[in-house]
């Protein structure tokens, strides 16, 4: 099967470029970065060294979105999996999947003070994942789950989501 569940690059984003990306987040109302961009190719290159690293060998094609999100204080969230949703815009897209999503958390655990993170769930139970810019790397068909158990209104957690998409599982 597989060597790893994911993979965990420690400090990929530096303050500087978190507050950027947090300063057009919440001020300029920008959620989305170009996929050719520097940060884009950056994390392309990460992705397709992962990806043979940790024996995947998934065929990546393309960047298919690069977005910033904000998740408000919830109770509890169901598990995530983004390998059936279809794409935003369908043109392109002929026989891709989402093979990867990659995650990394640009806000302080100081203002996410009611709980914890990106979790996934592995043979050993589930696990936190990362800290605060690390570029996490997960397969689309792994299942995952933000969790901020709402103790404080102003509690968010804020991650910057880039799917990568290849030639479909056959």
């Amino acid at each position: 099967m597989f060597k790893e569940l994911y993979s965990i690059t420690p400090d990929f984003m530096d303050e500087r470029q978190r507050n950027k990306l947090i300063v057009d987040n919440t001020i300029n109302n920008k959620f989305t970065v170009p996929s050719k961009s520097d940060l884009g190719r950056d994390i392309k290159t990460i992705a397709r060294k992962v990806n043979k690293e940790c024996d995947w060998y998934f065929n990546l094609d393309r960047i298919e979105s690069i977005k910033i999100s904000c998740m408000p204080p919830i109770k509890y969230h169901q598990p995530t999996v983004l390998l059936e949703e279809p794409p935003e815009n369908n043109t392109g897209h002929q026989q891709k999947q989402r093979k990867l999503i990659c995650f990394v958390k640009l806000n302080n655990d100081s203002e996410n003070i009611g709980g914890a993170g990106l979790i996934i769930k592995t043979k050993l139970g589930t696990q936190e994942l990362g800290k605060m810019g690390d570029l996490i790397i997960i397969p689309a068909f792994v299942p995952f789950m933000f969790l901020n158990y709402g103790a404080d209104p102003q509690s968010r957690l804020i991650y910057l989501m880039c799917i990568i998409r290849g030639l479909s599982f056959r």
